[in-house]
C-alpha cells in the first residue's frame, strides 16, 4: 500500500508542480517549467532517502531514549523537507520526502521487529 502511495503522489505531485509553473509562471522559459516537476521528484526522493537511512541508525537501537530520538528526527526531517522545499521553490519536493522518509526508516524498523504499531507511530499519533 505505501509504495502504490508513493508511486501516485510522485505522478500528482509532479504534474501538480508542472501546471502549477505553467498557471503562474507565464513569463519563464518553457524549458523550466517542464523541468520544474521532474526536478521536485529528484530533490524529493534524493533528500528522502537520505534522511530515511539517517533515521534508520540514530540512535542505536540498544538506546535508552531511542523512540522519542527517532520521533524527533523523523519530525525534524518532516519540517526540514517541508519548509526547506518551500525555501527553494520546489515546494512538491517537501511533501514526497517526508513520505519517502518515513517509508525508508520503516523499512529498517521492521527488520529490527516493529510492526505497523510501533512506539514511533503511537506517538505521532497522539500528537495529531
Amino acid at each position: 500500500v505505501i509504495a502504490a502511495c508513493s508511486a501516485d503522489d510522485v505522478v500528482a505531485i509532479s504534474g501538480f508542480g508542472i501546471f502549477l509553473g505553467i498557471t503562474f509562471n507565464s513569463d519563464a522559459p518553457i524549458l523550466n517549467l517542464i523541468f520544474h516537476g521532474p526536478i521536485e521528484v529528484l530533490i524529493g526522493l534524493s533528500f528522502g532517502i537520505f534522511w530515511g537511512v539517517l533515521a534508520q541508525w540514530i540512535p542505536n537501537r540498544n538506546h535508552k531514549n531511542m523512540v522519542f530520538f527517532r520521533f524527533l528526527i523523523l519530525f525534524s526531517g518532516g519540517l526540514i523537507a517541508l519548509f526547506g522545499a518551500h525555501l527553494i521553490h520546489y515546494d512538491g519536493a517537501g511533501g514526497l520526502a517526508t513520505i519517502i522518509m518515513a517509508f525508508v526508516a520503516g523499512m529498517r524498523w521492521r527488520k529490527e521487529g516493529w510492526g505497523d504499531h510501533n512506539p514511533v507511530s503511537k506517538t505521532f499519533r497522539k500528537m495529531w
